[in-house]
């Protein structure tokens, strides 16, 4: 008989942790990762720190890209510290070694090319993935116990996504992240100093935005926790004397950017509450089949849209400001990707509706419908955003997280520019080759952009019946499901011939295959194996 232990023969139970969460519960079991014994020589390269003038630029670019979205580290005090050191080895006794290997990996992924070409590396995927093996292996040898500053370097590390089989990536360094933090207490108001230093509060929100994020742009609703620590939403207080002492921005700038952080933490309430009632409207209706309350579900979604109309506008009234004002690009970029989460949660929030089984065939039509015009109307408002953001910012600039925000509002539009290209709300030609244009050139710099352009030719290929590429045909395999073509073959002949589209039910039709074929693309946690980089257009951007 297979019992729940038995999954786990061969691991001794001391091995075995069961961490506390703030509501009393015991979270998941977390068995330790086995440690490898790697070479002296290993363990010596992964303690060597970039060069002197290279790390200047790093922790520059870091401050500047990393920091707004991720506050994990307390700038002022870093900066203090780091401008007393005069070498490498006082830098490494004042300042966690593993912790600043973590910051100089997040900060090669938005390095310009003309720094890079500085370097000894040849792409920023090599780069990052040399930083990577020398944070692991001084994970895996626990060069530090602080748990603070081990769920700083996790946090870090969920950026992470390669192109070979490493499993190591997203989920799993944000379940690191929960399993320090929980071991730490770092949750809990009560176990906090209080000192100006302290970033207990600041971190435990970037565990829960980073949690809610993956989870949902990455549609793995089911890994969401759920925020049960009696902490406050983050305040500008909060960021003590870097708040008005920065050191790589203007006061004005990190005004702009310690709001958009705040503002995010908000934002991820409300992802959270969206993708929880998703997960549970999901397993209801596969439980209850055609019985579950549709006008329930209805009326809950009209009250999320309320809210995400709230949640603009008062984000507007507070930042619109600063989106006016000249100021650091990097500020207003910061703003700009918030938008463009909030513009891709309107159309996720309907998603589910586009396939849906109900004892009234009319309700349900009129659902459908409604659902087909909500995601019509906001996806191209999206990517006519986006377009806008991308035109005005380099490439080095954008933020890693846009890309699974993007794919499927962008699907929404070839399907419009498919079968009603005349459409005057969509995004011209010029704008949807735009995007592609980014993805393509974003590839080489984020494995995570490389899935979504493949993505991308995929749903062009079947919605012209044609046989998707090989990448495509690689995706669809390890995905563990087949796209049915036959569908896309039926309706291509109608793009051909027919400017006024496809009526509703073909259409809706069209866009849940379409949705199902991106979500479980990005619900897997492997990624595109090495071979498939080269086959992405080398065209540059900016």
């Amino acid at each position: 008989m297979t019992t729940a232990l038995s999954v786990f023969q061969g691991v001794n139970a001391e091995d075995i942790e069961f961490i506390t969460a703030p509501s009393g519960k015991q979270t998941r079991p977390f068995i330790e990762p086995l440690t490898f014994a790697p070479e002296p020589e290993a363990v010596e390269s992964a303690k060597d720190l970039p060069e002197k003038s290279l790390r200047d630029e790093l922790v520059a670019i870091y401050f500047r890209h990393v920091h707004p979205l991720l506050p994990v580290i307390d700038e002022y005090e870093f900066v203090r510290i780091y401008k007393s050191c005069s070498n490498e080895d006082e830098l490494s006794q004042q300042f966690d070694i593993m912790l600043f290997q973590a910051m100089m990996f997040m900060a090669f992924a938005y390095m310009a090319e003309d720094q890079l070409a500085r370097t000894p590396y040849e792409s920023i995927p090599q780069a990052q993935k040399d930083m990577m093996e020398k944070v692991k292996i001084l994970y895996s040898l626990r060069s530090t116990t602080d748990p603070i500053v081990l769920t700083q370097v996790c946090l870090l590390l969920t950026f992470w996504s390669p192109y070979d089989s490493d499993t190591q990536v997203n989920c799993y360094w944000v379940d690191r992240a929960f399993h320090h933090a929980r071991t730490g207490r770092i949750w809990d108001p009560d176990n906090d100093s209080g000192t100006m230093h302290s970033r207990n509060k600041i971190i435990w929100w970037c565990c829960l935005n980073r949690d809610r994020q993956t989870s949902f742009a990455l549609r793995r609703l089911h890994r969401m926790r759920e925020n049960d620590s009696a902490w406050t939403h983050v305040t500008e207080l909060d960021f003590g004397a870097e708040a008005f002492m920065p050191s790589f921005t203007d006061i004005e700038g990190k005004k702009a950017i310690i709001s958009a952080f705040i503002w995010l933490c908000k934002l991820g309430d409300l992802i959270a509450e969206i993708g929880m009632f998703q997960l549970h409207s999901l397993l209801a209706r596969g439980q209850a089949g055609d019985t579950t309350d549709l006008m329930a579900e209805m009326t809950r979604i009209s009250d999320f849209e309320y809210q995400l109309q709230s949640w603009r506008k008062q984000f507007m009234n507070d930042n619109q400001p600063y989106l006016e004002k000249p100021m650091p690009q990097i500020s207003k970029v910061t703003l700009l990707f918030l938008q463009v989460i909030h513009a891709s949660l309107v159309t996720a929030l309907y998603r589910p509706y586009l396939h849906i089984s109900s004892r009234d065939g009319l309700f349900e039509s009129s659902i459908q419908t409604m659902t087909l015009r909500k995601m019509k109307e906001t996806s191209p408002k999206l990517i006519k955003r986006f377009v806008k953001m991308i035109s005005h910012t380099p490439i080095q600039d954008i933020p890693l997280a846009v890309v699974a925000w993007i794919n499927f509002p962008f699907a929404v539009c070839q399907l419009g520019h498919h079968f009603n290209h005349k459409d005057p709300y969509l995004p011209t030609a010029m704008q949807m080759e735009e995007v592609m244009s980014f993805f393509r050139a974003f590839s080489r710099r984020f494995s995570g952009a490389l899935t979504s352009t493949t993505m991308m030719r995929a749903v062009g290929h079947l919605l012209e019946g044609k046989k998707p590429s090989e990448e495509g045909e690689r995706l669809g395999k390890r995905r563990r499901t087949s796209v049915d073509t036959g569908v896309f073959k039926r309706t291509a002949a109608i793009g051909d011939h027919n400017d006024t589209g496809l009526d509703t039910d073909d259409e809706t039709r069209l866009l849940d295959v379409i949705a199902g074929f991106i979500d479980l693309s990005l619900a897997a946690d492997d990624n595109i194996p090495a071979e498939a980089y080269g086959t992405v257009s080398d065209r540059s951007w900016h």
